[in-house]
Parts: structure tokens; sequence; C-alpha cells
């Protein structure tokens, strides 16, 4: 139950989050809106990169641009510098298609993580 309300307590805070359609991008990143979903991937991703579980250098990553000022949760990981350098120096795509694939990634067990991030050298 605990955890129950506490998703419902961070679904509502995302919900919260100011929406700013067709905004330019990079004013966008200057937003209250955009900080406060910033906050949220940040705290639901537990402060550590979704690849690496880095803390340092740390970035609120847009898997897709379809939705910008209005993403949904599923839109943004948090990633570090690191580890976006890596996953593109193996040919891997930081877009929708690594999106889709962390996402699906994060559902496996720990071990199979371990071993993808040990491949990746991240």
């Amino acid at each position: 139950p605990g955890s129950h309300q506490a998703t419902n307590s961070w679904n509502a805070r995302w919900n919260a989050c100011a929406k700013t359609p067709d905004v330019d991008y990079y004013a966008y990143l200057s937003s209250d809106g955009w900080r406060c979903r910033r906050a949220l991937i940040r705290e639901r991703d537990g402060g550590k990169c979704l690849l690496c579980n880095s803390q340092i250098d740390l970035h609120t990553h847009h898997w897709s641009y379809a939705h910008v000022g209005y993403e949904n949760p599923e839109d943004l990981a948090l990633l570090a510098a690191i580890a976006i350098r890596r996953f593109i120096n193996n040919g891997i795509p930081i877009g929708a298609a690594a999106g889709l694939y962390l996402q699906a990634l994060s559902h496996r067990p720990l071990y199979v993580r371990r071993i993808v991030r040990q491949q990746h050298n991240c």
C-alpha cells in the first residue's frame, strides 16, 4: 500500500508540472515546467544513471522530442554523460530506439541489467 501511495503522489506531482506545448526547445529548458519534470525524473530514477548507476554529470534525457513541453514520464530518463557517450560510441542510437531498449531492460532481473552494463562498459 505504501508504494502505491508513493506512486500516486509522484504521478500527482508530475501532472501538476506546468505544461508548455509549442514552445521553443531552448526556452523550454529554462522553464518551471522543465525544472519540475527534471527534478521528478531525478527522484524516479534514484539520482543515478539508468544505464550505469553513476551519480556524476547526470542529464535528464529525452528519448523522444515529440512531446516537448508536455512529456510523459516514459519520454525522459536520467543518464550520465559518460553512459550516453559510450552508447553512441558502441553504435547504439540514443533516441526512441534506445528508449524502448532501456525501458524493456528495466523490467528484466538485476543480473541481466548488470550483464548489459558490463557489455557496454558503463
